[in-house]
């Protein structure tokens, strides 16, 4: 069998959907948050591969569809990790400054 680039973008568009439905049913079946880094991340992967698929058979309405879906998983991935760095920023610097005083109590 010869592999052929329509064979491989073939290949990306079905690992792109795969992808998409994964991402929606760890979020559908509360293994993860719809907020989450990993969410982001799948739908950007899968909606990348559908992209490239989609760009390479010329298929103009998925690009669309699927380009804003790449775009709107970016801005996630971002924002996501913004609120894991900001987290774990607040907890590092609990443990440095140790737990707090009583109210009334001797400090």
């Amino acid at each position: 069998m010869e592999i052929t680039s329509d064979l491989v973008f073939a290949v990306i568009g079905w690992i792109g959907a795969v992808l998409i439905v994964v991402g929606y049913a760890l979020v559908a079946t509360r293994r993860v948050s719809s907020h989450s880094v990993a969410f982001h991340v799948i739908t950007l992967l899968g909606s990348l591969g559908l992209t490239m698929y989609a760009l390479a058979i010329a298929a103009w309405p998925n690009v669309a569809l699927n380009g804003f879906m790449l775009i709107v998983a970016a801005v996630g991935v971002v924002m996501a990790w913004r609120v894991v760095k900001g987290l774990r920023a607040r907890n590092e610097f609990a443990v440095r400054e140790g737990p707090p005083a009583e109210a009334g109590g001797p400090s």
